[in-house]
Order: structure tokens, then C-alpha cells, then sequence
């Protein structure tokens, strides 16, 4: 796959992560949704699994020369997981965004070279989504604003990652130009 393959697939997974935290601020600001919903969570369910699986697709083809090691394959499996209980049930924001935190962070720990750190960026967003469900509760908050609270840093996150990581896709590696163009 080419850089420009593997550098779309990372783009057109961002605006939908983008909408999933969208949903997460709506749950932040609105307090009283009564029978109003079903759509906004229609969206965010169908916006969740496409965003994790062109998340997965970008990091399994941009960490495709690290070779077919076991614990690649069990990191896609596992975010794999994630992403199928992001479409099934999205509502279970603990579920999904520790297996897509596992399964990302096998990824980060099996990639080389500059990608190691923006991927783990990557793999710290459903990670810190999935704490913020349990320390909100406990610090206060109610279930509802848990729950808004963790898809919005989750999915405010991941962008982050996945432009450092695109952005390493298209960097030159600094090392090896200062050593290819001596002064």
C-alpha cells in the first residue's frame, strides 16, 4: 500500500471521530434530552465503528513493514473487537474503548521508528476515555456526564494521534537526513 493510501485511510477516519465526540459534548451540555435521543446516538453509533475500523486499517497498513508478528495480529484482533462492540452496543463505553486502547496500544508497542510514539498517542485516547468513565463517578459526577465525558476525551484524543502519526508518515525521518546530508 502507498504512503498516500495508508495517509487517506488515517483522514478519513478523523471527521469520524470528530462526530463521535460531538456526541460526547452533547451529552455534556444537554442535560434534558427527553424523547429526542435516538437520532444524535444513531449517529454517533454508526460514526464509532467506521471511525475505529479506518483507525485499525490506518495502523495495521502504516505498521505493515514491522512484520507479522504474533502480537500484531493479536492487537488487530483485539481492536477488531473493540471496533464490532463500538457497532454493537456504543452505549458501552467502558467495553469498547479498553479493547480498542489494548488492541492499539500492541499495535504502538510492535511498530519501529517514528511511528512508536504517535501511535501510542493513538492507543491513550479510548485509554483515558476508558478511566474517565470510572474516576468521574467517583469524583462526583453523574453517569450520564461519565459517559459524555469519556467519548469526548476518547474520541478528542485519537485525532490527535492519528495527525501525529500522519504527520511521521510524511516527515522524513530527522536522524537519517542529518546523516544522509552532511554539513
Amino acid at each position: 500500500m502507498t504512503t498516500r493510501s495508508v495517509r487517506n485511510l488515517g483522514l478519513a477516519a478523523l471527521p469520524f471521530w470528530l462526530v463521535a465526540a460531538g456526541y460526547g459534548a452533547r451529552e455534556l451540555i444537554v442535560t434534558d434530552v427527553g424523547d429526542d435521543w435516538e437520532l444524535p446516538y444513531a449517529v454517533f453509533a454508526t460514526a464509532l465503528p467506521i471511525a475505529a475500523a479506518l483507525t485499525l486499517a490506518f495502523v495495521a497498513a502504516a505498521t505493515g513493514t514491522a512484520g507479522r508478528s504474533v502480537w500484531r495480529s493479536i492487537g488487530l484482533g483485539v481492536g477488531a473487537l473493540g471496533a464490532f462492540v463500538g457497532a454493537v452496543a456504543a452505549w458501552a463505553v467502558p467495553i469498547w474503548s479498553a479493547l480498542l486502547a489494548v488492541g492499539l496500544g500492541l499495535l504502538a508497542a510492535r511498530s519501529d521508528g517514528p511511528l512508536r510514539r504517535p501511535l501510542g498517542v493513538l492507543a491513550a485516547g479510548p485509554a483515558v476515555g476508558f478511566v474517565t468513565q470510572f474516576a468521574a463517578p467517583a469524583l462526583g459526577a453523574g453517569e450520564d456526564v461519565a459517559a459524555g465525558l469519556a467519548i469526548v476525551v476518547a474520541a478528542a484524543i485519537v485525532p490527535a494521534g492519528l495527525g501525529s502519526a500522519l504527520r511521521s508518515l510524511v516527515t522524513p525521518d530527522r536522524a537519517g537526513v542529518a546523516a544522509s546530508h552532511p554539513r
